[in-house]
């Protein structure tokens, strides 16, 4: 586990609730805990990959393939229901958690609150 991994610190240890989307025994698909979409569902491996690359560099198709799976369950899910998604990841300096997973989102991006400076 990396020291920025807050899927693995929190959300697949369970020690904050999320609302499942749906779940198996490797993947696991939530609403995101701090959406930026009026539809954001987070679809991740519970088995820890920092990255995309990291992912493709190992060898567990088994895996892939059901994270690609659940991820188009959902995507099918979303565009049923509203007409369209966007699935997206992030690698290096712009992931900001370092645990592999892939954003499913619909809608008008909601504003973040800025940061509050340190003091």
């Amino acid at each position: 586990m990396n020291e920025n991994d807050m899927y693995c610190e929190d959300v697949i240890s369970k020690k904050i609730p999320v609302e499942v989307v749906k779940e198996t025994d490797s993947v696991l698909a939530f609403h995101h805990t701090k959406p930026r979409w009026k539809t954001h569902i987070v679809v991740t491996p519970k088995k820890h990959f920092e990255s995309l690359i990291d992912l493709a560099n190992s060898s567990d198709d088994t895996l892939i393939k059901e994270l690609l799976s659940v991820s188009a369950e959902v995507a099918e899910s979303i565009e049923s229901g509203e007409g369209g998604c966007v699935i997206s990841t992030s690698v290096g300096s712009d992931q900001h958690s370092k645990h592999f997973h892939v954003d499913i989102h619909h809608g008008e991006e909601i504003p973040m609150e800025p940061m509050s400076p340190v003091a």
